[in-house]
């Protein structure tokens, strides 16, 4: 397969980790950690696992992208150091996008946007952005990490034109959804979508 654009999106900083292939602009395949946390020795496996099962190889990989800015700080860590390596071995692109940022390409509307990422039992991750005429811009100064319950606040009390949550974790996903049954605006992602999925499309667009 020679001539195809190959993009690997790394996601490392959430619980074990996820990846996503992307070929030509279309995303074919993903693969999730097992495990809690996500290690640099797991992470080369299941790339080397996704490309294997859809019979390509890491030379054939022309963009790698890798999470930024929040999560676990050593799964942060791991996701970079890997990337810019692979990148570097590869002599391929090497870019690096914000989980919240990429998740306002499931916006439905233009205006101020929440974008959320449940962390852990009992904490989100947030981030407030404008969008207008597909120009993004940061309006809070920069990622929060917070308590579910002063998230909710959040909500309760800053009526904002759309929110956009992903809740990881399907142990989590009656009490994920209570949370913005509050709000008719709200959009929900589906809990089976990787991280690293978001990545992807982002940078394509």
């Amino acid at each position: 397969m020679t001539g195809e654009k190959i993009i690997l999106a790394v996601e490392t900083a959430f619980a074990g980790g996820s990846l996503s292939l992307f070929v030509n602009n279309y995303e074919i395949d993903c693969w999730t950690g097992a495990k809690e946390i996500s290690k640099a020795e797991d992470i080369l496996l299941g790339i080397d696992e996704l490309l294997k099962k859809n019979n390509f190889e890491r030379i054939n990989i022309n963009t790698i992208i890798v999470a930024r800015e929040i999560g676990g700080l050593t799964g942060l860590r791991i996701g970079q150091a890997l990337g810019r390596g692979l990148s570097k071995s590869l002599n391929c692109e090497y870019r690096e996008i914000s989980v919240l940022e990429s998740l306002l390409i499931k916006r439905n509307k233009d205006g101020i946007i929440v974008t959320a990422v449940r962390f852990n039992d009992v904490e989100v991750w947030y981030e407030i952005f404008r969008a207008e005429n597909n120009v993004i811009s940061q309006i809070s100064d920069k990622a929060v990490r917070c308590r579910l319950e002063t998230f909710k606040d959040l909500l309760v009390h800053t009526p904002y034109n759309n929110y956009i949550y992903h809740g990881l974790s399907n142990k989590n996903a009656s009490d994920n959804l209570n949370c913005f049954q509050l709000f008719t605006v709200a959009e929900y992602i589906d809990l089976k979508e990787n991280l690293s999925t978001y990545l992807g499309l982002y940078l394509i667009g």
